[in-house]
Formats: C-alpha cells, structure tokens, sequence
C-alpha cells in the first residue's frame, strides 16, 4: 500500500505526501495550493493588504508583497511600493525654471511662476507693456513684474491718464482766470487789465485791453495759425475760453 501511495504521487502541485498507518494519506500543500490533493489554487486576494486603491493580482504561489516581487499590487497612477503604499513624488527631476514653485499633484507636477513670468515651466518673462498700459502717447518700460510709464510734457499718473495742471500755481496775476491746456496754460484777464504773456512761454502777445468785443482771442487765435508743433487741443481749449470774453 504504502508503495502505491509512493507510485500514484497523488498530492499535486509539490504538495508532499504524508502516509498514516499505511491506509491513508494526507497532502501538505506548497503555498498558494490548497484541498486535498492540493489541486486547488489559493485565492490570497481576499484579504490582501493593497493600498491606496491597488489592485491585487492573484498568482499561483500566492500575491506577490516583497521587495523581489512587487508586482502583485497593481499601483494606480501616482503610487509606487509593494503594496503601492509609496506616494510618488512627481516634482522630483522637475522641469521648473528658478523663477517658479514645484507643486506635486496626484498625477503630474504644475510650475508656480513667480511674479513676472509665464509658461509651462515658467521660463518666459511676461511683458506688462503687451497690453499697452500707456496713456496718452506715453512710452511703456517693461519691468520684472511690472512696468513703467515716462508720460508725455503735460501728463502724469501711473499710466500717464492725468492732465497735470498748469494752473495749479497760480500764474495768472491781477485776478486773471487761467485756464488749464495740455502742457500750458491760458490767462483771461478781467475788463480793463492787461496781461503781456497770455501762454506760459510758447506764445507772448503784446499787451492788450481785454474787451468784450473779442479782439484778444481773436488776435491768440490768429497767433496760433503762425505757429507750428503746438497741440491741437489746445486751441480747441482756447476757442471755449469765448465764454470768458462777454
């Protein structure tokens, strides 16, 4: 009996054949087998211990959990280890430039770009000028996260939007009303006074009577065809100062 036993090698899968009293036998299974014959093969799936969403993969000599076999945790994205308790560090040998931050992700990295610079990796400097923040003919100087505006003879301000007023220091005299232009300005006088320079320096008339018959707007008007490179504006200005002259 115990050579029949031998001969028919009945336990499968390298089980080992155990003999009890000569009538029987019993198999002790290699891992991964089970029954009695060791022909069934061990689910060590249903109490695995993957983590982070693993999936575990079955496999004949039981799931692979070691580090020679690491393979048996199927890892999501993200994940590494053998049981994928490992999170991966996607900023590791990232791509950023040293203009920018390095933020890890679940799947991917994202670079942070520091004030000024754009990008996928934060590798361009932004130009602020690009979206013409200058007014008023004013000429835009691009900045490290930023940019600055040199206005134009008569403007100020940040962005240069700001007529500067001329007639904030007073340079009418004897009650004269002055009138703010671009970059000048325009005295009025009252009936009966007389000024000698009607503009701050670009036009100088001689002394006049201002009367309500218009004589010296007439004559600052007159002035203004002679002369060439003056603003436009300004005599648009000069026109509506008639409304002093009544």
């Amino acid at each position: 009996m115990v050579i029949l036993f031998l001969y028919l090698k009945p336990c499968a899968n390298g089980g080992q054949c155990v003999l009890h009293n000569n009538t029987s036998y019993s198999c002790v299974c290699a891992p991964g087998w089970t029954g009695p014959t060791c022909s069934v093969n061990k689910n060590e799936c249903v109490q695995h211990r993957c983590q982070n969403g693993a999936t575990c993969i079955d496999e004949i000599a039981g799931y692979r959990e070691t580090v020679l076999c690491i393979c048996s945790c199927l890892c999501g994205h993200g994940y590494s280890g053998a049981l994928c308790e490992l999170e991966i560090d996607f900023c590791s040998g990232h791509l950023c430039s040293e203009h920018s931050v390095c933020l890890d992700q679940q799947h991917n990295y994202t670079c942070h770009c520091m004030l000024g610079y754009e990008g996928k990796f934060c590798e361009l400097e932004t130009d602020e000028c690009k979206s013409a923040p200058c007014a008023n003919n004013a000429t835009c100087i691009d900045l490290v996260g930023g940019y600055h505006c040199l206005c134009a003879p008569g403007f100020q301000g940040r962005t240069c939007s700001e007529n500067m007023n001329e007639c904030w220091s007073r340079p009418c005299l004897n009650g004269g009303t002055c009138i703010d232009l671009v970059n000048d300005y325009i005295c009025i006088c009252p009936i009966g006074k007389k000024q000698t320079s009607f503009l701050s320096g670009q036009v100088s008339l001689e002394a006049t009577t201002l009367t309500g018959d218009g004589v010296v707007l007439g004559k600052l008007i007159s002035k203004f065809d002679e002369l060439s490179g003056l603003p436009g504006k300004n005599r648009d200005v000069l026109v509506s100062a008639s409304s002093y002259i009544e």
